[in-house]
């Protein structure tokens, strides 16, 4: 049985995970409205976030290797999504 602490850490370790990646990697995130170079934990945090939940964001991939995190990266939050309703549609017919 998967448990909702498991769950959330899992979610906030795929973030952190992403958070560092698009921070230490060289021009990964740019400005969608002038291509500007971002960088700074901050926008990471904000980018990882967004995109793990699939909200639209002012920052975008600037790097080849940023974009492929990206499609990894939502790829995971939909994954999680998912997990998560069928965490509690279990819990809700257990009960």
């Amino acid at each position: 049985m998967v448990s909702f602490p498991r769950f959330f850490f899992w979610c906030l370790a795929v973030i952190i995970f992403f958070i560092l990646a698009y921070n230490f990697l060289p021009a990964s995130l740019v400005r969608a409205d002038n291509l500007t170079p971002s960088g700074g934990l901050w926008d990471s945090f904000y980018f990882s976030a967004t995109t793990f939940t699939s909200l639209s964001s002012n920052l975008q991939a600037g790097s080849v290797l940023a974009k492929i995190f990206v499609l990894v990266e939502a790829a995971i939050g939909y994954l999680m999504t998912g997990l998560l309703v069928a965490i509690l549609v279990k819990r809700t017919i257990r009960d």
